[in-house]
């Protein structure tokens, strides 16, 4: 998944660059999809002007489960170095309930960021999978701000 998600990006351009556009472009990761968007944001790969990773956490949690619990231990290590790395511009969405990664975990990842362009929305009263029913206008919002800005 994590080496793909270079070659989707390669693959993103190639087709927008088809379509005559040149604007901004942003990578978003949600829930397991963070781990996507990691990769490409602690790379820092040419042409990302930021990241929002929604419902996320920076940890590979119950994923190390069954390994060695030093390579466990070691994978962990370099995956919270990998995410805090993130020097682009971040925006964190994140449910005020959400138990599967709680808000905690959140804004642990956010303080984390070494970004200095950072921001972080929580949306009130929501869990992991009802961020835009409780949120909607909130949730696009800021996403229009973040990029627009």
């Amino acid at each position: 998944m994590l080496a793909d998600a270079s070659i989707v990006l390669e693959a993103m351009r190639i087709v927008l660059g088809a379509s005559g556009y040149n604007g901004p472009v942003f990578v978003m990761g949600r829930s397991m999809g963070r781990h996507s968007a990691f990769e490409l944001a602690a790379k820092d790969e040419p042409g990302i002007n930021g990241v929002i990773i929604e419902s996320g956490r920076p940890s590979l949690g119950q994923f190390t489960g069954g390994l060695d619990p030093q390579l466990a231990s070691d994978f962990e290590s370099e995956y919270r170095a990998k995410a805090a790395s993130v020097s682009i511009p971040v925006l964190v969405i994140h449910g005020e309930v959400d138990a599967l990664p709680p808000l905690e975990h959140a804004e642990n990842m956010f303080r984390d960021f070494v970004s200095s362009n950072k921001k972080m929305v929580v949306i009130q009263a929501a869990g992991h999978n009802d961020l835009l029913f409780k949120g909607l206008d909130e949730y696009f919002t800021a996403i229009k701000d973040f990029i627009f800005s």
